[in-house]
């Protein structure tokens, strides 16, 4: 192809009218079901939604892998499996049960009783001793821990029991924001083997916890008394959240 040949090529190609793309708007909403006028319900009253539904493709079956809130949510909107995004955690219930304990949440120092019950039914109890003999708890755990639908109370039950941090591979992050607000410090690994370090029973110190709070410290020592090992663990708060925390919870924190 010669100069002339290939000018002409490419002025042809660009005078084209590129082919327009459809206009999409896609509305979700959260947990209603198919609660609109426009999907037959008589009683909601959602005109502005059943005008715009007169003059849209209306799917009246939407279907995803993950039966639950928010993975359900994910993958009906990026038509992706929620593993493949990290949306798959929810609806963890070891901190807290639900079915016939949920009658309790009203009630905190009831439902305290009942903190881990599926795995350390004897947990309520030592940590409530704890507790009343003026000694702190910890909670040490893997992964993602506090996801859930009863992430308030995962926070609000233990505080009653005397904890006062948890330590952890990783938290999940509207549940650290809750031990947060209720003066739990969220501590996580910097390495995840020292998970392994730590035994139900083994006296643990946080070495200068609180002027590292304060001070802004990126890292604190956590000691094993009991093994006399010491573990490194990541704290990475906000200030107006290391404040918050020093305070002794936001409620403190607000009247202060």
């Amino acid at each position: 192809m010669d100069r002339r040949t290939f000018l002409a090529s490419a002025g042809a190609l660009a005078a084209q009218t590129p082919t327009p793309k459809p206009n999409i708007l896609w509305i979700t909403c959260e947990d209603i079901g198919p609660h609109l006028g426009a999907c037959g319900d008589k009683y909601s009253v959602t005109p502005n939604l059943d005008d715009l539904a007169t003059r849209s493709t209306v799917f009246m079956n939407a279907w995803s892998n993950a039966p639950v809130c928010a993975p359900a949510r994910t993958t009906i909107i990026s038509g992706m499996y929620p593993p493949s995004t990290g949306s798959e955690h929810m609806r963890s219930m070891v901190p807290m049960p639900a079915g016939a304990r949920m009658k309790y949440r009203s009630n905190v120092p009831a439902y305290s009783q009942y903190v881990f019950e599926n795995t350390d039914p004897t947990f309520a109890r030592r940590a409530a001793e704890l507790r009343d003999a003026g000694r702190h708890n910890f909670i040490v755990a893997g992964d993602s821990y506090g996801q859930g639908s009863s992430r308030e109370h995962a926070a609000l039950c233990p505080m009653y029991l005397g904890v006062r941090a948890v330590i952890a591979k990783s938290i999940e992050r509207i549940h650290m924001a809750n031990l947060i607000n209720f003066g739990i410090l969220p501590l996580t690994f910097e390495n995840g083997v020292d998970f392994d370090n730590i035994a139900q029973g083994d006296e643990l110190r946080i070495v200068n916890a609180r002027d590292g709070v304060a001070s802004g410290a990126g890292v604190l020592v956590l000691r094993n008394v009991t093994k006399g090992l010491d573990i490194r663990l990541i704290l990475a708060l906000t200030e107006r959240q290391r404040e918050i925390v020093v305070a002794g919870g936001l409620m403190n924190f607000t009247r202060a």
